[in-house]
């Protein structure tokens, strides 16, 4: 089955002063064939630089940004990176199409922030085996 491997880097922030190697967005557009096994990796990163571990980390896919319903949910502990495994049965059963993503990072203190802010995620139809 195909693989693929997707590495992003979020950020906490803080109204702190960025570094350099920090992304002023961390928004990126992905795009995902159903039934494709993915490796999404996200390191966080406050505006110093400096690696955010600990706490939760939830990868969330919806339909539309103001949906309730996920069509697809990850939690992690937040990890230096964190790796969410996306299997093939999470999308073949979800239609082809436009959908958005976030990830957000919950604290110890129970304090909640978006590290990657809502994106585009794409789901693009499966390839059809060549008979």
């Amino acid at each position: 089955e195909p693989h693929m491997q997707i590495d992003l880097v979020g950020v906490l922030e803080s109204g702190g002063p960025r570094d350099v190697q920090v992304p002023a967005n961390p928004r990126v557009a992905l795009s995902v064939p159903q039934g494709t096994s993915l490796s999404l990796t996200i390191r966080v990163l406050r505006p110093s630089g400096q690696v955010v571990t600990g706490g939760t980390l939830d990868f969330t896919v919806k339909k539309k940004p103001s949906d309730s319903q996920k069509a697809l949910s990850k939690s992690a502990t937040c990890a230096d990176p964190t790796t969410f495994t996306i299997a093939p049965a999470d999308t073949k059963t979800l239609d082809a199409g436009a959908y958005v993503y976030d990830c957000w990072h919950t604290d110890a203190e129970g304090a909640r922030n978006a590290v990657v802010p809502l994106s585009p995620f794409l789901l693009e139809m499966a390839a059809t085996p060549a008979p």
